[in-house]
Formats: C-alpha cells, sequence, structure tokens
C-alpha cells in the first residue's frame, strides 16, 4: 500500500483545521450561511428617524418600537406578510442552490489542494515516464 505524500496530508490538515475554526475562512464560500442570515423573518427592519417619522408609520399602520439614545434614534419595524412569505420562498428555493455552490467550492479547493501536492510530491514523474514507456 502506498503511503499518502507529506504535502497531500499537510494540506487536507490545513483544510481541516481552518474549517473547525470559528471564523469560517471565505475562500469556502458559505452562501447557505449569507442566504439563511439575511433573511430572517422574524427579525425587525431598523429605520432611522431621519429617514421616517413616527406618524407616517402610523399611517402606514405597520407594528413598530421606538429607540432613541444619545446617538442613535429610529424606528424596529416589523416586516410585511409578504416579506416574510417572500424570505421563506427565498429560503426554500435558493438553499438547494447555494448548497450545490458551497459543495463544489469545497470539492474544488480540496482537489486544487491535492493536485498541487501531488505535484510537489513528484509522484507525476514517475507516471508520466511509465506511461511514455509503454
Amino acid at each position: 500500500m502506498k503511503r499518502i505524500p507529506f504535502f497531500i496530508f499537510i494540506g487536507i490538515l490545513s483544510i481541516c483545521l481552518s474549517c473547525s475554526s470559528e471564523k469560517k475562512p471565505e475562500w469556502l464560500g458559505y452562501t447557505t450561511t449569507k442566504l439563511w442570515e439575511s433573511n430572517r423573518p422574524n427579525v425587525c427592519v431598523w429605520i432611522d428617524a431621519k429617514k421616517i417619522t413616527e406618524e407616517e408609520l402610523k399611517q402606514k399602520g405597520v407594528k413598530y418600537t421606538v429607540y432613541s439614545s444619545d446617538k442613535l434614534n429610529g424606528y424596529l419595524v416589523e416586516k410585511s406578510e409578504w416579506d416574510k412569505t417572500k424570505g421563506f420562498y427565498l429560503k426554500m428555493f435558493g438553499t438547494p442552490v447555494t448548497l450545490t455552490i458551497d459543495a463544489t467550492t469545497i470539492v474544488v479547493v480540496v482537489g486544487v489542494a491535492m493536485g498541487v501536492a501531488y505535484v510537489a510530491s513528484g509522484d507525476w514523474v514517475g507516471h508520466l515516464n511509465a506511461h511514455l514507456t509503454h
């Protein structure tokens, strides 16, 4: 049985270590996580008090909470049923696509790392010579 070349082992180990850290590396994509974090139906929307008045919110008939501090003034506004439904359907139909993108990204990164490690180990020269002599 042939041993795994040292460079391939180091490449796989570094990928595993970077994936296990709390802060995920950006090169792995994480489009599914981004999709789910950006479509949270029960999270209120922040509207700065400079952009809308409380009277306008009352006229629109939306549910809101006033927030006021020394540095920040505005409103936390509940999303409409339409926005909640839209977010749900976006998650439902977008998740299979983003999972495919994430899986493909990981496969490509691991494949490139293994390919570079294989070339760096020099094994490809022996394989090439074996095929050329036949």
